[in-house]
């Protein structure tokens, strides 16, 4: 729970807060009504400010990184769990949440600033402890299925809790702001409601892959990359030919004869020729790369290129190195448009050309040596034969080889686009186990949002729909009737109560839910009644439901005879009638 929010600024209107319900009000003035809003007052602002000590990121953009507010220190009281926990941040020094008082947080988070001698945490490890205590997640960093990549986090789950207009927090039931992407809103509604969060997970994982090969298709659709690669229909004969021409090699090399008094010398001669074959691929490698950097060099013009190589890795897929080095020299062409490459180019084909000149020092020696065997081998058989036909041989398996392993490469790429699709069958069909296991659970879940869409509209029936999709779980609440924004925001008020429950009797929760003005733009004023009270009564006496809300709505709210409105509009009232009446205590921006 929220105990209070307090700040450094002098004139800023400390909040403090108590069990149920929380209404925190901002009072109609004649500026407002002669053309001024009422937003300068800070109703939205003190969401973001409990965001803020809850650890949300603060980039440069960030309200708490103005000018105005970057010195400011901002305070808040919180109950975790038996613990109460207060907490300091500031624009400032943003990665740290400085600690008052007894804590009883544990010892290896707690560290010590060195200026101040301060304790404070982190906000990684902040945002972690929080995280254990509210939604079960694991206190130890990266533990399990927990630490890989799109599993549930506690910032995206928390965000469902301080909904943000301005994130676009009001605009989709199933997303906490507009930027929220499909794998994190399904991993974290699977979390919270109980269902098996890791399938939502995998299809990412899936759409990673999908990714990765639109990309490698969209590549090998240009010449370069073809040429390395290929497809799988050109290799096929490519590779059936060569395989041919190498056997038929093969075989008559295994019909050729030496006389045995040649055996040693030809022993001799076939490992220099082996030796010689080495430096030769060598060189052709070598000569290959010095000719892609001179060409990089003279020709300077933008080019797209992408990282080929490293979107197969992520498939999966591993090229030979033939291809790699490749890749590597057309990379390098690539980025010859600027200036420095220029001067990285150039110390690179110094590099290739020392070695082309090593290279050549030592074909020489292998080359004098094997000619010396060869002459006192002269018109004493036919070993010159078959050192040819080895020679030939070689050439054809070194090609053979090389086919071999483009045709395996873009065997697998283009087969990974059928196991991806079947991937995504599976996920669906075990995404259809998981909710018949868990059916009990949706069942309460359905019923449970149809009664609060019943409390909300006499005439009117609702739905929560939990599909289980080849694109993962989707989650939609409708109600029936006009699609305007009242209807949309009530779908968006029932998301967030059963998400509440669902939280607190599952792990404990944070055991609050504000709901910013915003939420009720457009909302009659019998269903924001209703709103407010389902709010109380959901979080009952060991929770909040904190409301800001603008005055001359509430004072028209039709509240039931036995509702007791005794002390649940806080005594601090915000106001834009004057330069200090607003939560701040000044205006900017």
């Amino acid at each position: 729970m929220i105990l209070s929010v307090t700040s450094s600024l002098p004139k800023f209107k400390s909040l403090t807060f108590h069990e149920g319900l929380n209404i925190l009000l901002a009072d109609t003035t004649d500026a407002a009504a002669a053309g001024n809003t009422r937003n300068s007052a800070g109703k939205t602002s003190f969401v973001q400010i409990v965001d803020f000590l809850l650890g949300s990121s603060a980039g440069t953009d960030s309200l708490f990184r103005s000018a105005e507010l970057v010195e400011v220190e901002f305070t808040g009281v919180f109950q975790v769990r038996d613990r109460r926990v207060t907490v300091t941040r500031s624009g400032k020094e943003h990665g740290k949440l400085f600690l008052q008082g007894e804590h009883g947080l544990p010892d290896d988070l707690v560290k010590t600033d060195k200026e101040t001698e301060r304790p404070y945490l982190s906000n990684s490890d902040w945002c972690r402890y929080l995280g254990h205590a509210w939604f079960g997640l694991p206190a130890e960093k990266k533990a399990g299925d927990f630490g890989r990549k799109n599993a549930p986090t506690f910032r995206p789950m928390m965000k469902y809790f301080l909904r943000l207009d301005s994130d676009g927090g009001f605009n989709h039931p199933e997303r906490n702001s507009e930027t929220q992407q499909r794998s994190s809103y399904q991993v974290c509604l699977s979390y919270m409601f109980g269902l098996e969060w890791r399938i939502a997970r995998e299809l990412q994982d899936v759409r990673d892959k999908e990714k990765t090969l639109e990309a490698l298709r969209r590549a090998a659709s240009t010449s370069t990359v073809s040429e390395v690669v290929g497809t799988v229909a050109q290799l096929r004969p490519q590779l059936a030919l060569a395989e041919r021409r190498a056997r038929a090699k093969r075989e008559e090399i295994n019909n050729f004869e030496v006389m045995e008094t040649y055996r040693d010398t030809a022993e001799q001669a076939s490992r220099l020729r082996v030796r010689l074959q080495d430096i030769t691929r060598q060189q052709v490698t070598l000569r290959e790369t010095l000719g892609f950097l001179q060409q990089a060099l003279e020709a300077e013009r933008p080019a797209y290129m992408v990282d080929v190589a490293a979107m197969y890795h992520a498939s999966g897929v591993e090229l030979p190195d033939v291809a790699l080095r490749r890749f590597e020299d057309v990379e390098a062409f690539q980025r010859s448009v600027t200036a420095n490459r220029r001067i990285h180019l150039q110390s690179e084909i110094e590099q290739t050309q020392r070695e082309i000149s090593i290279s050549e020092d030592d074909l020489q020696e292998a080359s004098r040596q094997r000619r010396e065997l060869l002459t006192s081998l002269e018109g004493k058989g036919a070993f010159e034969d078959l050192v040819a036909l080895q020679r030939e041989s070689a050439a054809l398996e070194a090609e053979l080889a090389v086919l071999r392993q483009k045709y395996e490469a873009a065997e697998a790429l283009e087969s990974s686009k059928a196991e991806l699709k079947v991937g995504r069958i599976e996920i669906q069909r075990r995404l259809q186990a998981d909710y018949a296991t868990h059916r009990a659970r949706l069942d309460d879940l359905i019923v449970r949002i149809a009664e609060l869409i019943g409390e909300l509209y006499i005439n009117r029936e609702g739905y929560f729909e939990v599909s289980a999709t080849d694109n993962g779980p989707e989650f939609s609440i409708r109600i029936e009737g006009d699609r305007g924004t009242g209807i949309r925001s009530m779908e968006i008020f029932c998301m967030d109560i059963a998400l509440y429950e669902s939280v607190r009797d599952r792990f404990g929760g944070p055991q609050f839910l504000i709901h910013d003005s915003h939420l009720f733009d457009g909302v009659d004023a019998r269903q924001i009644s209703a709103a407010l009270q389902i709010g109380r009564r959901s979080v009952g006496t060991e929770g909040q439901y904190i409301v800001t809300m603008n005055s001359d709505i509430y004072e028209t709210l039709p509240f039931p005879k036995d509702f007791e409105t005794a002390n649940i509009v806080l005594p601090t009232r915000l106001s834009d009638d004057k330069e200090d009446s607003g939560l701040f205590g000044f205006r900017f921006g």
